[in-house]
């Protein structure tokens, strides 16, 4: 198990080819977010397009782990120097500053901080669909399922705590991440003493548990938001 986004975008520091091809993977990621900034679709003519591809090559060879989430600081990159452009075309043609307020004193700018995500569109939803594929594989090679999360998803908020706590204790542990990716199972006796959850609870929710570790631990970043809270519950338990 390991962080592959992670890896990728480190690769893609040393390899110009790398990165060509993780900015060709997450090319409909790029044209969301820069049609969220535009307020209106963005085709390969545009250039906020091709701003936003070079703001994804800045954000590669500018991310360290500690920024948090890759393709969160590469969304604000994107969206600050697509601004930048705004504010630089405006003040070069004469036109009304990008910053001025409207009749409703309302700049520009300030609709852009403040639009809807109306532009999570199909390029978008194509990137989380072949990230879903791409899970239900890895999930497949440890006899798992997306059935499997379900069924046995945590119904109680301690519950989903605890489990939480265990898949942090894991991501911590990198020794025990190995064991688990090695023989496809939870070690639930040695998970249980060691993270000092009940051997019950875990053995109830094993399956879930491998679920989230997987998710968390192999780069599947859209999916990764829905299952974060359970990380933060477990994160204040460890405290």
């Amino acid at each position: 198990m390991s962080h592959s986004i992670v890896t990728e975008v480190n690769s893609a520091k040393e390899s110009m080819r790398n990165a060509d091809n993780l900015i060709k993977k997450y090319l409909p990621f790029i044209k969301s977010q820069a049609s969220k900034t535009a307020n209106r679709s963005i085709d390969d003519s545009d250039d906020e397009l091709s701003i936003g591809m070079i703001a994804f090559h800045e954000a590669i060879q500018a991310y360290q782990e500690d920024k948090g989430n890759f393709l969160s600081f590469a969304g604000i990159l994107i969206k600050n120097r697509i601004i930048d452009y705004y504010r630089k075309e405006s003040k070069h043609f004469g036109h009304e500053s990008f910053d001025q307020p409207d009749e409703n004193n309302i700049s520009l700018a300030e609709k852009i901080e403040d639009q809807d995500d109306q532009f999570e569109t199909i390029e978008i939803q194509e990137v989380a669909r072949k990230e879903i594929m791409e899970l239900q594989d890895v999930l497949a090679s440890f006899d798992l399922s997306f059935t499997d999360i379900a069924e046995q998803t945590p119904k109680q908020d301690r519950t989903l705590a605890a489990c939480g706590k265990a898949v942090q204790y894991a991501i911590d542990h990198p020794p025990m991440l190995e064991e688990i990716a090695k023989s496809g199972k939870l070690p639930i006796t040695k998970l249980a003493r060691e993270s000092k959850i009940s051997k019950k609870t875990l053995e109830r929710h094993r399956r879930y548990i491998l679920a989230v570790m997987i998710i968390q631990t192999n780069g599947f970043e859209m999916v990764r938001q829905h299952v974060k809270g359970v990380l933060a519950l477990g994160k204040e338990l460890v405290k």
